[in-house]
């Protein structure tokens, strides 16, 4: 009788789940330097590699109670697993430790996939003890950076199957191993780079965690994680764990949905006054880590549009307004070189987009206008960045809410203001607008014409933008001429303007031809 190549697996599996099974019950009776126990090891390295192996018993690892088998003739627990797995590592790191990692994390990253066969979710049935759960934050204490990234990814992977009572664990062992490090890392200056790595594991593991909801991220904060990573941001004698510390700020300003405790945290006195201070508010910007800190800062503004209570803590408090634009001011006035150049123009548009108050500081600001606007560069990508960061602050992107649903950017300025905007990129470049965009809209780099594509598109959807825009004799033969672009991209993004003037306030004034041309045009497709 032939056997399925899936039959055989299952049989494979049996057979070393068996030796396995015997070897936990050698190791369980604390028999491990004996030879029946080395002998039992033999066995399973004879008949599988350590990545069967450990695949086989990371599959029993999170169940408390004996988990049985494919077959359902063998049965081991998830502590005798996790036993297994502690011997096998400490007896041959070189063959177990980066298999195990992988496997665990592989397991963990499926509880939440509900099986094939049976539609049974895996979570509902799993459970970590304390012992496991010990056992992988201390991997983010190991020297190996493999099974430590492993180990932080099965964390945040348990988080999200196992629910809120493991989140909240979760984020008190991995704040409670940072803690430690911190303090040896003070009384013990001789080890302080080695735990400063495992400063920055903890570090990136609670951010994982506290992007996944409100619940984890109280925690950390009960914990006092949070306290620690505001202690990385201002450690002066480490730039370069205070420029992994913005790194992560930036990620929990970013990765969406955003919930309300992070942004009400991201968005306190204690968060932003050091960001503030390195940028320039009260002196010279901080010449490592400046222009990460109005990265940062760029990040935040952009998140001002989702929940409310961040955008009223951001976009109607003086102070702050005064605070970023004394930023804004010093780091123009110090930058240099293109890096700074952007990492401004990202600040100056973010900050103007994030609330009304601030967009009408730039453009009756001379410095930040002709700072953010100037198109006197050489460099078509600069020119590119520079449109496409208009054309994001005149139409903002929608985001999506806690619940994963798309919703449109609040505090928006009006109409009026955003025009001005485009009035001032002109004025500020000596030519009318319009002009100025339609010219990078013929340019033969790629970038270039993306981004003016972007802010015809902008302006097209705001009030009277589509009338302004069509005013100038050469937009309609803009629109109708489709055999220039060539790119893709390219195409599509034009005919986003099409459609964008079809559906604004100026269509009721176009003639009759002209809007059967665009409609036909629209129609037709990129």
């Amino acid at each position: 009788m032939s056997i399925s190549l899936q039959d055989a697996t299952t049989a494979s599996d049996d057979a070393v789940l068996s030796l396995l099974t015997k070897l936990a019950d050698l190791i369980s009776q604390e028999k491990q330097e004996t030879s029946e126990i080395q002998a039992a090891h033999r066995s399973v390295s004879r008949l599988a590699s350590s990545h069967h192996t450990t695949d086989v018993l990371a599959r029993h690892l999170f169940f408390a109670g004996p988990a049985a088998s494919a077959g359902g003739s063998q049965r081991l627990s998830g502590s005798e697993s996790l036993a297994t797995l502690t011997y096998l590592v400490a007896t041959d790191a070189q063959k177990y430790l980066k298999p195990s990692s992988r496997s665990v994390r592989s397991v963990a990253e499926s509880l939440g996939a509900p099986d094939p066969s049976t539609g049974v979710v895996p979570a509902t049935q799993a459970q970590l003890s304390d012992e496991i759960l010990a056992a992988f934050v201390s991997q983010l204490g190991g020297p190996d950076v493999e099974s430590a990234d492993n180990a932080a990814a099965t964390l945040v992977a348990l988080a999200k199957a196992l629910g809120p009572t493991v989140v909240v664990r979760c984020v008190e062992s991995v704040s409670s191993l940072w803690d430690t490090a911190t303090n040896t890392s003070q009384n013990k200056p001789d080890q302080k780079r080695a735990l400063s790595t495992v400063s920055v594991r903890c570090a990136s593991t609670i951010v994982d965690l506290v992007c996944l909801g409100d619940a984890s991220m109280d925690a950390a904060v009960k914990a006092g994680a949070m306290d620690l990573l505001l202690g990385l941001v201002s450690d002066g004698d480490d730039p370069l764990m205070q420029m992994s510390a913005l790194d992560l700020l930036e990620t929990m300003a970013t990765r969406l949905p955003i919930h309300g405790s992070r942004a009400q945290w991201l968005f306190d006195r204690k968060v932003l006054t050091p960001l503030l201070e390195m940028a320039g508010s009260t002196g010279s910007p901080d010449p490592i880590c400046g222009g990460n800190a109005l990265r940062t800062l760029s990040s935040f503004c952009k998140l001002a549009h989702v929940p409310q209570e961040a955008s009223s803590l951001f976009g109607n408090d003086s102070e702050l307004l005064g605070d970023f634009h004394r930023a804004l001011h010093c780091f123009e006035e110090h930058s240099s070189g293109e890096n700074d150049r952007l990492a401004f123009i990202d600040a100056v548009s973010s900050w103007s987009a994030a609330s009304p108050d601030a967009l009408t500081l730039v453009i009756d600001d001379p410095l930040l206008r002709e700072g953010w606007l100037s198109l006197s560069v050489s460099q078509p990508k600069l020119k590119s960045v520079i449109l496409y960061s208009v054309a994001t602050c005149i139409d903002p992107p929608s985001q999506v809410d806690t619940s994963g649903d798309t919703v449109m950017a609040s505090n928006v300025p009006s109409n009026q203001l955003l025009m001005r905007l485009f009035d001032c990129l002109g004025a500020v470049n000596g030519k009318d607008g319009t002009d100025i965009v339609l010219s990078a809209a013929d340019s033969s780099f790629v970038e270039l014409r993306l981004g003016a594509y972007a802010l015809l598109n902008a302006v097209a959807k705001r009030g009277t933008g589509a009338q302004v825009l069509l005013s100038h004799n050469s937009f309609y033969e803009f629109l109708v001429t489709r055999e220039k672009e060539s790119t893709k991209l390219g195409k599509e993004a034009k005919h986003a303007i099409v459609e964008a003037v079809l559906c604004s306030d100026a269509r009721p004034l176009l003639a009759d031809s002209i809007v059967t041309t665009l409609e036909k045009i629209a129609q037709q497709g990129p």
